[in-house]
């Protein structure tokens, strides 16, 4: 597919919210009067990454096509996670666990044409058929100016996507790497196999020959055998089955021997920081910011990554064990620590959450507010909107003040209430 230059004026400012002296916050507002990110069908320009296709579930179409405000907020909110100078490989492995920790496959669309979301699906409700998790990998991957392409087999009626690193190219599988994908019992949510990322063909292990590479420049065309590089094929994170933390220097991978070692930014050079105690293969890392947390069946520890210290910061009750079981999985929501328990690994095992409330675990170091929207797309000058700022406990705050940093672009009142300008 091809992409026309936006013809109207787009502007693009990064939503935070901005602490500082007696919840005094500075405003920094988005505004975008048409998409920058919409792709449509046009003979003469090209995307700005040869051979990447970008599978779009409103379709591409002569008129500009928009996604509706909460695709796009669910777009930034990925985005506002990313360092944009973390390496390629580091990108593409935060987009894998992304997908996999939470989508589940999608059975019903499977079944029927009818209830197929696509990237769409993936993105704002967690869940599609293998051709969403590609559209959505891919997508992702755009916003970020990644090269990646879609690869099909006709034998096994299954999509995936191979992806540009360095001039190489390797294949990546969220599908498949997402127990969910499973038609029985899947792992629980923060499950995530690494087995079919960045890897060549013999690493890859899909079996069929038949496999088809949609390729904006050369159209259709086999894909069988010709992406052979193994740079890939034995990184650190390859046997995990934890989401992998990206930190600025590399990753911090949990194996499944409760060893937590850290690798460069290409997934090699290991190297051991610390060993979860009482381990087994169930264990989850999780990490915000500086602060990184790892899992065994009934505790959660903090690690710092610098000295390998593990400090206990909490341990299922005797009734939290009795009645749902043991901790399966961990995951960071804002500044709260998300904790799953269940009877088994399988899915169906799952009985409740709880979360931990960071800030009165380890102190005052962790302060989050959070405003109701993270990013505004206003498509007409004039229109209004009111923020709201909630605390990390999800209480309401008022705020002294709110500036906005551009107010050629919108202003924003005292109380929160934002205008798009003229």
């Amino acid at each position: 597919m091809r992409q026309r230059k936006n013809e109207k004026n787009s502007l693009m400012r990064t939503a935070a919210g901005i602490m500082s002296g007696a919840f005094a916050i500075t405003m920094a507002v988005v505004l975008s009067l048409g998409n920058p990110f919409v792709s449509h069908a046009d003979e003469t320009d090209t995307a700005p990454n040869p051979g990447l296709q970008v599978n779009s579930y409103y379709g591409y179409q002569e008129d500009p096509v928009t996604w509706p405000q909460e695709y796009e907020s669910e777009v930034f909110r990925f985005l506002s996670m990313v360092d944009e100078d973390w390496s390629d490989v580091q990108k593409f492995v935060f987009i894998h666990d992304y997908l996999v920790t939470r989508c589940d496959y999608n059975y019903e669309g499977l079944k029927d044409a009818e209830k197929m979301e696509g990237q769409y699906g993936v993105i704002c409700d967690n869940r599609g058929v293998c051709s969403d998790y590609s559209a959505a990998f891919k997508e992702l991957a755009f916003r970020l100016g990644l090269q990646t392409k879609s690869v099909h087999s006709t034998y096994m009626n299954h999509e995936w996507v191979v992806v540009n690193i360095n001039g190489e190219w390797y294949h990546v599988d969220a599908t498949w790497d997402d127990s969910a994908y499973t038609d029985g019992d899947p792992k629980f949510k923060m499950y995530c196999d690494h087995q079919f990322l960045i890897k060549s063909q013999s690493g890859f292990r899909h079996g069929a020959t038949d496999w088809w590479m949609y390729d904006e420049d050369n159209g259709r065309e086999s894909a069988y055998g010709i992406y052979n590089d193994t740079t890939f094929d034995n990184t650190c994170f390859s046997a995990s089955i934890s989401p992998v933390v990206v930190v600025k220097d590399g990753f911090l991978v949990l194996q499944k021997n409760g060893k937590i070692q850290h690798c460069d930014s290409n997934g090699y050079n290991e190297t051991l920081i610390a060993t979860v105690p009482d381990s087994d293969m169930w264990g989850t890392i999780a990490a915000k910011d500086d602060y990184v947390f790892v899992s065994n069946a009934d505790t959660i520890y903090q690690l710092n990554p610098s000295n390998g210290n593990l400090t206990k910061i909490y341990t299922l009750s005797d009734s939290e064990k009795a009645e749902y079981g043991r901790i399966y999985g961990i995951e960071m929501e804002g500044t709260s620590l998300r904790y799953d328990m269940a009877q088994g690994p399988a899915r169906s095992n799952y009985r409740t959450s709880a979360r931990l409330n960071l800030e009165s675990i380890i102190g005052a170091e962790i302060k989050g507010y959070s405003l109701n929207e993270e990013a505004l797309t206003f498509y007409k000058a004039g229109t209004q909107y009111q923020l709201k700022l909630s605390d990390c406990h999800g209480n309401a705050v008022s705020a002294d003040s709110w500036t906005s940093s551009d107010p050629a672009v919108a202003t924003v009142s005292g109380g929160g209430n934002v205008k798009a300008a003229s």
